[in-house]
């Protein structure tokens, strides 16, 4: 304050914040908790852009929306998904809508697609409770790493290990790796029924791996693939990306 006034800077009382508590860039840091929360108002702001969507009678439930209304929400949402784990990733099906609009008539109605409906009830569930981020404490360690590897067959079916900081598969204990066959349905194309893309049987190899050993990683640091990044679950990857490990690689990132 003496500073601001030296200065003959004026200051903005509303803003004026004390104490451990502040709102920033809009958000609510807490320096005592060491997260980042979305303040109520923001949140109240995104459940009522969500609400109309939601399946109710249909004399109530909104079934359309406009360009103009898709690209608020995708932005809104964008936003927020700082604080909200994988927030990004549920907002591709509403991204993918948007190309069904004609480009420069942003007041054009369209019926909202299934998929884009199941973003949105993805994030009314998240934001049912308040989304937070942990910051990370400073001149603390960093947590352990964890080196998850896992890979599909197109044929045979999908495994995977992880190792610790240190260790190597020299001395790998079976607890930390597993092996499963593929159904048959995704074996060999039925009549009448497309076989799954090989990104999505890598895919599932990843959410195998959360299954066998997320409840290990807790506070732990992860690697996601290089390659196969989170909003590739829903685009195809070129061929010589595909065939890769979908292993946690480059981007690190500490699970909750």
């Amino acid at each position: 304050m003496e500073t601001a006034s030296a200065l003959c800077l004026r200051i903005k009382t509303a803003k004026n914040q004390q104490g451990t508590v502040a709102e920033f860039g809009g958000f609510t840091i807490d320096t005592v908790q060491f997260n980042v929360t979305l303040p109520s108002t923001k949140l109240l702001k995104a459940r009522g852009m969500l609400h109309p969507f939601l399946p109710a009678p249909k004399a109530t439930q909104k079934t359309t929306l406009t360009r103009r209304d898709l690209e608020s929400l995708t932005g809104y949402l964008s936003f927020i998904s700082y604080v909200v784990p994988l927030g990004r990733t549920f907002i591709r099906r509403l991204y993918n809508m948007l190309l069904h609009f004609p480009p420069h008539h942003r007041n054009v109605t369209r019926r909202i697609s299934s998929e884009a409906l199941k973003d949105i009830q993805w994030w009314s569930q998240i934001l049912e409770s308040l989304p937070s981020r942990s910051i990370p404490l400073p001149n603390a360690p960093p947590p352990p790493t964890i080196r998850a590897f896992s890979d599909a067959s197109g044929l045979k079916g999908l495994g995977g290990y992880f190792l610790t900081a240190n260790q190597t598969t020299d001395n790998l204990s079976p607890e930390q790796a597993f092996a499963l066959s593929l159904p048959r349905t995704m074996q060999q194309q039925l009549a009448g029924t497309q076989p799954e893309h090989i990104n999505t049987k890598e895919m599932r190899a990843v959410e195998q791996c959360l299954y066998h050993w997320g409840h290990m990683w807790a506070a732990r640091r992860h690697e996601d693939n290089q390659w196969l990044r989170y909003e590739d679950a829903y685009l195809p990857l070129p061929a010589h990306k595909s065939r890769s490990y979908a292993r946690f690689g480059s981007h690190r990132r500490t699970m909750p």
